[in-house]
């Protein structure tokens, strides 16, 4: 499975805060489902992306900086 990530307001493969780049593919190597301790709540979905350039890193939540 592969994710692109495109936003038509900014077409340059520039670099956003998060780390990912506009326009550039993914490559999907893993999903994760945290199930909540709350049965009324939905928990939560992680997907493990691998940047095919291997340049850059994601520098969100649970990155590894």
């Amino acid at each position: 499975m592969f994710l692109q990530k495109n936003d038509k307001s900014n077409p340059n493969e520039e670099e956003l805060p998060n780390g990912l780049h506009n326009g550039h593919a993914y490559s999907i190597t893993g999903f994760y489902r945290k199930l909540p301790n709350d049965p009324r709540q939905s928990g939560l979905y992680l997907l493990r992306l691998r940047n095919p350039w291997g340049k850059w890193e994601w520098k969100g939540p649970w990155s590894d900086r």
